[in-house]
């Protein structure tokens, strides 16, 4: 991380790297986000990259420690790491970002609060980063001096951004959400739904997870048709669960054994001590098959998602959050 940031840091140190600099506005629609590349001076994108340097170099950024994405389970104070290869929809988003084809200029007539995200691109002489920001204040925007002129109706006219004022970036806020590095890193920063929006996940979550409905043998062992017709339909509308679905089937072994040992989630259930018998309390299991009353599906998913486990050293039984 430290080694990251020292390589932006001394990009200011090349002569002209203003040059090297891109910025965009991004507006993050359902199905293809939009991408418009703005025009500024050398002095507006050296205080940009100044008051990103800042968020950069700031202990609680440099310092945190950087653990494996995850989509079911959100660490607090740490950076994600996602390894761009283990997903075609990022690489193919990401192509999009570096496509000069793809970037829409005109922002005549738009209104500030459509845009979700700012992107600065910087290419140094080793490697290529992109740094994508929220607005701070989007409200603020309106009032401010933020693209070459007073916005008092909140539209842009000329595309361009200027800043002034070097003590001043007029919303564009220091903190940065992602850190895309060569392509082939992506940094989340306490930003796990900016992530995903950038990048499609839901959509990639919730047609994996549909797959595994219509596909898996144990899956479609251990529900009836009309359950995985339901199911099918709630991973559709929520990313949770879908990730959730994935995650639990991901280790093969694993999942093949707990629905081959399916018939023991009675034991929980009939067990109101049981630590786990809140998680699966309504679970029916009926021939062979799981059910629950209309409402209830998250608990089906806690069902297989074998999570209850006893410790051998201290002989305590619990429950893996981590899978539930």
């Amino acid at each position: 991380m430290k080694d990251i940031v020292t390589n932006i840091e001394c990009m200011d140190k090349t002569v002209n790297f203003e040059q090297n600099i891109g910025i965009f506005l991004i507006k993050l629609k359902k199905k293809d986000n939009e991408i418009y590349k703005q025009e500024s001076n050398d002095e507006t994108k050296k205080i940009l990259f100044n008051s990103l340097k800042e968020g950069l170099i700031q202990s609680r950024f440099i310092n945190r420690d950087v653990v494996p994405y995850d989509p079911v389970v959100n660490k607090k104070n740490t950076h994600e790491l996602v390894t761009v290869s283990n997903f075609q929809n990022i690489t193919k988003i990401l192509d999009k970002f570096n496509d000069e084809n793809q970037h829409l200029i005109n922002t005549n007539g738009m209104n500030e609060s459509k845009f979700h995200l700012y992107m600065v691109t910087l290419s140094c002489k080793e490697h290529n980063y992109k740094i994508f920001g929220s607005f701070s204040n989007v409200l603020a925007l309106q009032k401010k001096y933020i693209l070459g002129q007073f916005i008092s109706k909140g539209n842009f006219t000329d595309s361009t951004i200027e800043f002034k004022d070097t003590n001043n970036t007029f919303g564009f806020s220091k903190k940065i959400d992602l850190l895309v590095i060569d392509d082939v890193y992506i940094l989340i920063n306490q930003a796990e739904s900016k992530f995903e929006s950038v990048f499609k996940m839901n959509e990639l979550f919730s047609m994996q997870a549909k797959d595994i409905i219509d596909n898996n043998k144990k899956i479609r062992q251990v529900f009836s048709n009309e359950t995985r017709g339901k199911l099918a339909k709630k991973v559709g509308s929520g990313k949770r669960m879908a990730s959730r679905l994935i995650k639990i089937t991901s280790d093969e072994k694993r999942f093949n054994e707990t629905i081959d040992n399916i018939a023991k989630i009675q034991e929980i259930v009939s067990d109101k001590e049981n630590k786990f018998y809140s998680k699966v309390k309504d679970v029916k299991f009926e021939n062979g098959q799981l059910s629950v009353k209309e409402g209830q599906k998250i608990q089906l998913l806690n069902a297989i998602s074998d999570a209850p486990y006893h410790a051998d050293i201290s002989q305590m039984e619990n429950v893996d959050g981590s899978r539930t």
